[in-house]
């Protein structure tokens, strides 16, 4: 492949995530989804995945069907950047109180 090539496919990359933002954006602003900020730090993976299943039920518990989006960062302007998964920090540690009590329990033996 050419650099001109390479050029062409990161433009068409660029304009792809841009439109993904606008039709995440435009579902929010119609109510079809709502955004919640979130960035997780968690000590492993299962502590973020049960933080995303956590607020899934309550989200469904509540009666809400609507599509769950996740803003862990924002754009040069200030603009939400939504996402499906949440921004998620993982430490590596995990701690009592804050991950789940197997992970906690793994780390300590």
């Amino acid at each position: 492949m050419s650099r001109t090539d390479l050029e062409k496919i990161k433009a068409g990359r660029e304009q792809l995530e841009i439109e993904l933002q606008q039709r995440r954006a435009g579902r929010v602003q119609a109510g079809e989804a709502v955004a919640i900020d979130a960035v997780a730090v968690v000590g492993v993976r299962e502590a973020a995945d049960a933080a995303k299943a956590k607020k899934l039920a309550e989200m469904k518990e509540a009666g809400d069907a609507r599509e769950l989006l996740f803003v862990g960062q924002r754009t040069k302007e200030d603009e939400p950047v939504y996402d499906t998964e949440p921004l998620v920090i993982i430490t590596g540690v995990p701690r009592a109180g804050r991950d789940d009590d197997e992970a906690v329990a793994r780390h300590n033996s």
